[in-house]
């Protein structure tokens, strides 16, 4: 034991008051070692108590969310001075690991006064012989093109004969309806494409290729897949719905989905002939052609489905309402002095329904339902308090309305952009027609299988139903630079 104790390599982190500072940092330490946190001076007189998710006995298991506290202990076992406490943790898993240290004596992140990260290194082995991972040679194939897993011997060995000590598999379960590399369909099943007439290749068969290029070849193997990365038909996703952002647990995703379907529409509006008339046909191939969409769409198109009704109020409805409470001689009680036409705003429905947006009728009462200088009757009062209530209706409305124009002008835009890289653009795919396999641009949202594409309007009536709007599902594809930690279907 002492001997043990003696060869243990050491890596000392001294910890200050600014610890949030480490957060910025990475640690690179190897499994074997032992990590000691000591305390700077800032912190020597402070009850510091520090923990971290790492294992505090090899024979336990690792939780992400489970931390463990590492006591500080001293060597020289002076109560009174703490230059040469330390805590530590023996490295005993390869990973990456965080830890966070308070000062007020409580064991809560939320109390956190600095924290940080250190990864353990893996050890990898080729038979008896360690691989020190700078001596890694790994070339990367495409699983899905590797065929019958009963002739991956020759494909893959030509790999061992050129030097490579390891091959990085993309994943090897059943992928999606798109074949995209990390869209999987199935976690639970090895991709389809892997079998042979007569042979099903399943998990087992996979584990005994990468044993047998193991310990013949001395060739390592690992395989990598992303979690979120789900194909849309997917059985598991449609038996739980709850797991996507979908129209029922995200309602204000109703207009965006709207928006999709109409221009999905104008792509089978293209793709059939239908705008020919206009000028647009299926073969677009010059900046003029969609010089001409944006026309039909600005001015023709998009303007009939009314997108701005999802978040304004129906004027004549409110009114009525307003008119009713008045004759019935509601009393408002005196509340905030400071409400003003100004502060009177609309209320958005939040199952996002067309002209269900509301109003505070308390506060339109206390702003509106007041006396009117010259008026003769009771009841040319109350047709003013009407009027003036309707006129600022009608301009919560408008504001509405031209924000609508502007995010409607905004997706046209890069709906063109889309267009044009797909079918015009010398740099872009050069696709030669529109069709159901080539779209004009790719949808964003998954629309449920086995329901007809008649038309918009049928499309936005399965809105109105639960077990068919919580299979309607956004999705965010492939967007470049975005931040994967964002939500990229919040409400703005």
């Amino acid at each position: 034991m002492q001997e043990e104790t003696i060869s243990k390599q050491v890596r000392v982190l001294t910890l200050e008051t600014n610890g949030d500072l480490l957060s910025g940092k990475l640690y690179r330490l190897k499994k074997g070692w032992q990590m000691r946190f000591m305390l700077g001076p800032s912190l020597q007189a402070e009850d510091v108590r520090i923990f971290c998710n790492h294992p505090n006995e090899k024979r336990k298991k690792f939780s992400r969310t489970l931390y463990h506290e590492f006591l500080f202990v001293s060597p020289t076992d002076h109560r009174n001075d703490t230059c040469d406490t330390f805590a530590m943790v023996d490295l005993v898993l390869a990973g990456s690991f965080h830890f966070y240290f308070t000062i007020d004596g409580s064991d809560q992140q939320s109390s956190v006064n600095g924290q940080g990260y250190f990864l353990v290194d893996p050890t990898l082995t080729v038979g008896v012989d360690h691989l020190p991972l700078d001596c890694i040679q790994c070339q990367t194939v495409i699983s899905k093109s590797l065929g019958s897993m009963y002739h991956w011997e020759g494909r893959l060995k030509v790999a061992k004969e050129t030097g490579y000590n390891m091959i990085h598999f993309t994943p090897i379960q059943e992928l999606g309806h798109s074949n995209s590399a990390y869209s999987i369909r199935d976690q639970l099943m090895v991709n389809p494409t892997f079998s042979d007439e007569g042979k099903t290749a399943t998990f087992k068969d996979v584990l005994a290729f990468v044993r047998h290029m193991e310990d013949d070849w001395g060739v390592l193997s690992m395989t990598d897949l992303v979690y979120n990365h789900t194909s849309s038909d997917t059985p598991w996703l449609q038996a739980n719905p709850e797991c996507s952002y979908n129209l029922v647990n995200t309602s204000h995703l109703k207009p965006a989905f709207l928006m999709d379907r109409m221009l999905w529409h104008v792509t089978l509006a293209v793709a059939d002939g239908k705008l020919e008339y206009r000028g647009i046909v299926p073969t677009i191939q010059h900046e003029s052609d969609l010089q001409l969409m944006e026309k039909y769409l600005m001015d023709s198109f998009l303007p009939i489905y009314k997108l701005y009704e999802f978040y304004t109020c129906d004027v004549e409805a409110v009114v009525k309402k307003f008119k009713k409470l008045v004759q019935e001689g509601k009393v408002v009680e005196a509340g905030d002095s400071k409400l003003s036409e100004e502060s009177l705003h609309l209320i958005q429905d939040p199952e996002y329904r067309r002209l269900e947006t509301s109003v505070s009728m308390t506060d339109a009462l206390a702003v509106f339902n007041v006396d009117k200088p010259g008026v003769k009757s009771r009841d040319e009062r109350i047709k003013k308090c009407c009027e003036d209530f309707e006129n600022h209706l009608v301009k919560l409305n408008q504001v509405k309305i031209d924000a609508m124009n502007d995010h409607i002008a905004t997706a046209v835009k890069n709906f063109l952009a889309n267009i044009r890289y797909r079918f015009v653009q010398d740099d872009g795919l050069r696709l030669k027609t529109v069709t159901r396999k080539q779209p004009l641009m790719d949808r964003y949202f998954t629309f449920p299988v086995g329901v007809p594409e008649s038309s918009v309007e049928d499309d936005e009536s399965l809105m109105d139903f639960d077990d068919t709007a919580c299979i309607i599902m956004a999705h965010n594809g492939w967007v470049m630079n975005y931040d994967p930690r964002k939500n990229f279907a919040h409400s703005v």
